[in-house]
């Protein structure tokens, strides 16, 4: 999977692959779990995002994740328009790179003109949130076995980024 992640690995090869791996599964049925991967934007998220906008902040999306699921998370019309909002969105598919390799958080201070403590950087993987802090990166943990909307604001408000 970290190949596809890094855009090393094409689809029709990953499902090949992962056909030959488990040979009771047909490519189809690859196809289902990796588009059942992906649970749904927050509830809320659209008025948080607003409410930061308001606020005169950047924001930005920076994700491992495959092809597949980065069209869906960027398609206008789907379930997850939300991220139209933001000012840049990073994916780790067209990076080359995946958290925690420091490489894909430089790629995302290059593209974005802002770096070490002027990113403020939420993540459900404590590896990926000690990478940031290593590089000064502002960064704090969303437990991913609670609801994740009411750690972000409490995270936001802390910081005093959100009132």
């Amino acid at each position: 999977m970290q190949l596809l992640e890094v855009g090393r690995l094409d689809e029709s090869t990953y499902l090949k692959l992962a056909c030959e791996c488990f040979p009771g599964i047909a490519a189809s049925q690859f196809q289902v779990i990796l588009d059942a991967w992906l649970v749904g934007p927050y509830e809320g998220m659209s008025d948080l995002f607003s409410a930061l906008r308001r606020r005169g902040l950047k924001l930005a999306c920076f994700s491992n994740t495959n092809a597949w699921h980065w069209r869906a998370l960027t398609d206008p019309d789907g379930p997850y328009r939300e991220l139209q909002q933001l000012d840049y969105r990073f994916a780790s598919c067209e990076i080359g790179h995946a958290k925690p390799d420091p490489r894909a958080y430089r790629h995302v201070e290059q593209r974005s003109g802002f770096s070490g403590g002027q990113i403020f950087f939420l993540d459900d993987r404590p590896e990926n949130v000690q990478a940031a802090r290593d590089l000064g990166w502002q960064a704090e943990w969303i437990d991913p076995s609670r609801e994740g909307l009411p750690q972000a604001v409490e995270h936001l408000r802390r910081r005093g980024l959100l009132g």
